[in-house]
């Protein structure tokens, strides 16, 4: 069995007031809460996909729902939004299910406050999740959303555009994905900063992280840099900042070079 984090290719939708989902996703209902938002297009000319992610949160459109939605009915929340073409919603995950195997796991433990601040190495008991096809877990209820073998087959076979799949763990291989945790983290020196004084120093030419994330200026040009599970950095320009981002502790670090963006 494999579990896998729910990525998009690439985005292509725009929500302009970002309080309709600032903190609302969190494995709860808010459908008596739900206004319908208007969403649009970043621009008319860019690809569309049946999938991709609005501030940090799932979009289908019809033909992506229509195919996964007898496999996911139950575990999530299906809300629409507003698009003067197209027909779109918002997918909430209500699954949350406790399956973190902490004995395994590499975990970054805020010991102060008694928190998971970032996971390093998956590890998940095999009991929890083997009926299971989309869930979230309650140590980060925000951001990550993991599918399963059967999800992702299931898009497959339904040849859905726009997901994207991280392989992040594997039951017949307790070494997945990484040997070494600290390889999947940025170096980081001096005091912890709020977003936004770190931003401060990305406009004077230098680079900040959050020890997974790592944000800098090549020439007028600002990229984000995410460190994958395997030690790799995926670059992009982004065209918002995901929410997440303001309630992180920031560091100083290097800068890097930006060998390829998506």
């Amino acid at each position: 069995m494999k579990v896998y984090l729910l990525l998009n290719v690439e985005g292509f939708l725009n929500l302009n007031d970002r309080s309709h989902v600032r903190g609302k996703f969190k494995g709860k209902s808010v459908k008596d809460i739900w206004n319908a938002p208007d969403l649009e297009e970043y621009d008319t000319k860019k690809k569309k996909y049946d999938f991709c992610h609005v501030f940090s949160n799932p979009v289908f459109n019809d033909k992506a729902l229509n195919a996964l939605y007898d496999l996911i009915k139950d575990d999530v929340e299906v809300l629409s939004y507003l698009h003067p073409k197209d027909t779109y919603f918002a997918i909430n995950v209500l699954n949350v299910v406790d399956c973190l195997d902490r004995s395994t796991a590499v975990l970054d433990i805020d010991e102060e406050y008694n928190i998971v601040r970032n996971i390093n190495k998956y590890a998940f008991r095999k009991d929890k999740i083997e009926h299971e096809s989309i869930y979230k877990i309650p140590e980060n209820l925000f951001s990550e959303i993991f599918v399963t073998n059967t999800f992702k087959e299931k898009v497959e076979q339904a040849s859905l555009t726009g997901f994207r799949f991280a392989e992040i763990w594997d039951s017949e291989n307790e070494y997945w994905p990484i040997h070494d945790p600290k390889a999947v983290l940025f170096d980081s020196f001096g005091m912890p900063m709020s977003y936004s004084d770190a931003m401060k120093l990305v406009y004077e030419g230098k680079a900040i992280t959050s020890r997974r994330a790592i944000i800098q200026m090549d020439g007028e040009q600002l990229y984000i840099g995410n460190r994958t599970l395997v030690g790799d950095v995926d670059w992009g320009k982004p065209v918002y900042i995901p929410p997440g981002f303001l309630e992180m502790d920031w560091y100083e670090t290097h800068k890097l070079i930006i060998t390829s963006t998506n």
